[in-house]
């Protein structure tokens, strides 16, 4: 294979692999930015709301399933590598298929997101009021800090 040819393939790779991430991001975020928290992002939210072992043990499924969901999930984040590899490999690109599997992508975050929308409403249904005073506090303090942080990476890349 060519130089040329090999080249041209990163560079369509790249390009198709940044282009889904951003949508399958902005899929997950909603509209305020603020998508499901990973785990360690969830533990940052809920420490200081002394819990109580209810609702710790709620947290603990919470944190058990993002992970069995993660884990399970990586032969089929494999599997749709290999296939984007394939498809930037053919001659010409299936504008259809390079589509279809940024949807099922969007699709399978969209579901996750879904139920873990629903799993926090459950545990924030058990709290008392102080503690969804905190939690509210706290989520709007990480949101500010995200957008610190993100505006702080554009100026040092001079994007802003």
């Amino acid at each position: 294979m060519s130089f040329f040819k090999n080249a041209l393939i990163a560079a369509g790779f790249m390009t198709l692999g940044a282009v889904s991430t951003v949508g399958l991001q902005a899929a997950a975020r909603g509209p305020h930015g603020f998508g499901h928290p990973g785990r360690a992002q969830l533990q940052r939210l809920i420490a200081d709301l002394d819990l109580s072992e209810d609702q710790q043990a709620q947290v603990d499924e919470l944190k058990q399933m993002m992970r069995d969901h993660h884990l399970s999930k990586h032969d089929d984040r494999m599997a749709r590598h290999d296939d984007m590899v394939s498809m930037l490999q053919q001659e010409n690109l299936d504008r259809d298929a390079v589509h279809a599997e940024i949807d099922a992508r969007a699709a399978d975050k969209l579901d996750f997101a879904h139920m873990m929308a629903d799993e926090m409403m459950d545990l924030h249904s058990t709290m008392t009021p102080a503690q969804k005073a905190t939690l509210a506090e706290k989520a709007d303090t990480f949101h500010e800090r995200m957008q610190e942080r993100m505006q702080e990476r554009m100026e040092r890349r001079g994007e802003f």
